[in-house]
């Protein structure tokens, strides 16, 4: 038997070992993410932004100056074909956050969630269930007063403390130090609609910018530090008009540089009659209205752009700061716009179509377990992001999901699946078929079809439905329509937000507010139609 003599030498070496290899596992521990938070379960950023179209430069094709969002796109994975489940603000973020599609949950349009799914797990209520802390700021649900669902975050930020009094609104413009004294501030808001307003605003309001103030709560909390897994979602109004923006953004983009889509004077000509009419509609209440603004298309342009540059400014500081902290190897990113937007393609401007303008999202995912700097071009949805970070996380208790997990293409993006996604319209009575080979869009059994080639016409200019050489591919593409659609749910004119303090819930409507309701809806529409 070998014996050691331990004297007080031998102690004091073994004291110094320990405190070394202490040290040293600290400092792995941390740089890994893990001492700080105590798990090595992945952290999740999630950064969110409006009607923002596939004008990001690393995504090809367009005039954007985005040198962060490129980057993220080097460190992960940018999906050029992902569709969103809405073509309106609400219901795409609503089946985003609740992994419900709108023709399963019935949320075509401004149906608050709470109140028509008060039983399905949101994302951020999912992460805490499995022991996360959740974070949420800025618009991630719709930004009218009661759609921003609470439930599930431990903290929600937002930069005027008035509006929680008011349903948690979250227009980035109202009573911010930022906004032009007189509104509308430009000829566009005089011509167009005030909505509609384009304005650079003095370099040093940046600092007073509602997105500003989020990303820099933002920036706090990650410095700030984690003692669990985190989840964070960071909502920014921008590009979502006004564009008002610092003019060093439209500095980026002088009027003389800005190109203007590609028009086919006879665009319209293979469409169905109603969609025409619809297509008219449209140019009238703002196509139109631009073209009588000296230089107004390039300059409603211009200020699209100067937006999309400065949300991609603020973001490249959330991620700057993720960079710098301890939970950088340890974290998945994901960034996604609720809809796509239209400049001026088929004389429509905004989202609200089923065209391919609208339907596109773009989609970034990076971090930990993700392949770097690489496309995946098949068709995906906004819906699969629910899934997938439930599968990437080891997530529990999820149970009702309408999209699938992408966790393989995020692996192995080279592995393009064939399947088909949706979008539904507004009211629930079209939808849009997107497949890795066509575009397919019905208007409602019997009433009007489009299909396009979604490799060879990117434009959508040549609408195939009426060739009957394509017979068999509409069969194959309605196919896919659900057969039963779920019903539009309670909206808003059945029911009301009703406030206790910072909070707010639904209830239904009594008899006589739901008549006032409907009596301030007509009267609106007649100023509409006058003003039209």
């Amino acid at each position: 038997m070998i014996r050691f003599q331990i004297n007080d030498r031998y102690i004091k070496l073994l004291k110094d070992m320990n405190l070394r290899f202490l040290i040293i596992l600290m400092l792995n521990l941390i740089s890994a993410g893990i001492f700080a938070q105590g798990k090595s379960q992945p952290n999740v950023l999630m950064l969110v932004v409006d009607d923002w179209n596939d004008m990001i430069g690393a995504f090809g094709g367009n005039q954007a100056i985005t040198p962060n969002m490129d980057r993220l796109c080097k460190q992960g994975i940018k999906f050029t074909n992902c569709q969103t489940a809405g073509s309106y603000c609400t219901p795409s973020r609503t089946a985003l956050m609740t992994g419900i599609a709108p023709w399963e949950s019935g949320c075509y349009g401004e149906q608050p969630h709470h109140y028509n799914m008060p039983d399905q797990k949101t994302i951020p209520a999912l992460f805490k269930e499995n022991g996360y802390t959740t974070f949420g700021g800025g618009k991630v649900y719709h930004h009218m007063p009661g759609y921003v669902d609470l439930n599930g975050y431990d903290e929600y930020f937002h930069w005027n403390p008035e509006e929680k009094k008011r349903g948690w609104g979250v227009n980035a413009w109202k009573n911010n130090p930022a906004t032009p004294a007189k509104i509308p501030a430009s000829d566009f808001g005089k011509t167009v609609y005030t909505n509609f307003d384009v304005c650079a605003l003095p370099n040093d309001s940046e600092k007073d910018m509602a997105d500003t103030k989020m990303v820099d709560w933002t920036i706090n909390l990650i410095e700030k530090g984690f003692d669990k897994p985190f989840f964070i979602s960071a909502g920014l109004y921008s590009p979502h008009k006004p564009n008002f923006a610092p003019q060093k953004y439209f500095d980026l983009y002088p009027i003389e540089n800005i190109q203007i889509p590609e028009i086919k004077e006879d665009d319209m000509d293979d469409l169905p009659e109603m969609v025409q009419r619809m297509v008219a509609g449209k140019s009238r209440h703002t196509h139109q209205k631009v073209l009588k603004v000296e230089n107004g298309w390039k300059r409603a342009i211009q200020g699209y752009l100067a937006s999309v540059s400065y949300a991609d400014a603020q973001l490249g500081r959330i991620l700057e700061a993720l960079e710098k902290s301890p939970y950088a190897q340890n974290t998945i990113i994901v960034f996604w716009s609720d809809n796509g937007y239209h400049l001026g393609e088929k004389e429509c401007w905004a989202k609200h179509t089923l065209w391919e303008r609208t339907t596109n999202v773009p989609m970034i995912w990076a971090g930990k377990g993700i392949a770097k700097n690489k496309e995946y071009k098949g068709v995906v949805s906004l819906l699969d992001i629910y899934p997938t970070l439930a599968d990437m996380c080891q997530l529990k208790g999820v149970e009702n999901y309408s999209g699938e997990s992408i966790e393989q293409q995020l692996k192995k993006p080279s592995r393009v699946k064939e399947r088909a996604v949706l979008t539904a319209n507004k009211k629930g009575d079209a939808i849009s078929v997107y497949t890795n080979e066509w575009h397919y869009i019905n208007y409602g059994s019997g009433k009007a079809e489009e299909l396009y080639n979604a490799n060879d016409d990117k434009h959508e200019w040549y609408n195939l439905a009426n060739d009957e050489a394509y017979a068999s591919v509409l069969e194959e593409m309605r196919a896919h329509i659900p057969t039963d659609m779920a019903k539009p749910a309670t909206g808003r004119e059945h029911i009301r937000m009703v406030f206790e303090g910072e909070s707010f819930y639904w209830r239904e409507k009594t008899e006589k507010e739901k008549q006032a309701y409907r009596n301030r809806e007509r009267m609106k529409k007649k100023r509409i139609a006058k003003n039209k």
